[in-house]
Order: C-alpha cells, then structure tokens, then sequence
C-alpha cells in the first residue's frame, strides 16, 4: 500500500532530520531529549552517509557542528560535490 515506505521516510526526513535536497544532504535533527546519540546510514544521489549524532546536552532540536570526513561544516547543509563515496558524518546537537 506504500505506508511503510512513507512511514520511513518521514521518520528519516524529519524526526531523524536527515533529508536530501537538490544539491545537499540537510541535516536538522528532532529527536527525543532522551537520546545521547543515533546513528543513520542513508544513500544520496551516488554517495553514502554514515551519519552519528551526539545529543549531550539532552536537546532535541539544532545542529551546534558538524563534521565530513574530519572537517568542520558552516551550518547544517552538506553540499554535494563531484566526489562520490563514502562519507562520515558527525553531528553535535545544539548546545544552549
């Protein structure tokens, strides 16, 4: 019937905070105050993410780093470029 694709899809996209764009990967999780960390393995446009969120201060919302392959990121989009691959991706949730 398509509800589990979409169920997942959602839950990804915007609990998890991890949904594709045009020519990124945004990254704005919501996930439950509860979690000190997560983990997403998700396939985009010819690249793997393997993507570990870190949520100590026990937020739920915002990015306050994020790391590619080591380097730090302005903001919370991972711009896509010609390289394909393999990416590993750090996320320090939002510390206020």
């Amino acid at each position: 019937t398509g509800t589990a694709p979409w169920m997942f899809e959602n839950a990804t996209d915007y609990m998890l905070g991890v949904r594709g764009d045009f020519d990124k990967l945004v990254i704005d999780p919501v996930i439950p105050k509860e979690w000190k960390k997560c983990f997403i393995r998700r396939y985009f446009r010819g690249t793997y993410f393997n993507i570990k969120i870190h949520n100590h201060s026990a937020h739920n919302r915002g990015v306050n780093r994020l790391l590619v392959n080591g380097k730090m990121i302005f903001g919370n989009n991972i711009r896509l470029s010609n390289v394909k691959g393999k990416k590993e991706v750090e996320v320090d949730a939002y510390i206020g």
